[in-house]
């Protein structure tokens, strides 16, 4: 019986090991990113007595502001145009929803409590 490697042999790959390098620089860093975020919604819900709907909206706000700019200079403005508009209103909606009852949960709950039933998944 032959035992196939789970990964592909060196040079086998057309991806350079600087792009997968970069990928997992930047998997890094967004994971960092994401407990600071929350942490910085627990205390606007907390201390300041934010809405989650406000944290929700200033967050896609800012989101939308920083990635804008960088996916016209890559793409081009065509890229901002849905081809299945519909579809991503809804998915929008959907995660807009998540996020926002999320953001709700943290003013309740520790951080780390509320980030894993977030993140629950049943996979049985």
């Amino acid at each position: 019986m032959k035992i196939t490697p789970a990964l592909p042999e060196s040079g086998s790959d057309n991806r350079s090991d600087s792009t997968v390098a970069r990928g997992m620089v930047l998997m890094i860093f967004a994971m960092l990113m994401l407990p600071l975020m929350d942490g910085i919604a627990k205390v606007l819900a907390t201390s300041y007595d934010v809405s989650a709907g406000q944290t929700t909206f200033g967050r896609f706000l800012v989101q939308a502001c920083l990635l804008g700019p960088i996916i016209v200079a890559v793409y081009g403005v065509k890229a901002l145009i849905p081809r299945q508009l519909l579809v991503n209103l809804v998915r929008g909606g959907l995660m807009s929803m998540a996020v926002m009852l999320f953001f709700a949960t943290l003013r309740y709950m520790p951080i780390a409590d509320a980030l894993a039933v977030f993140l629950l998944n049943r996979s049985s």
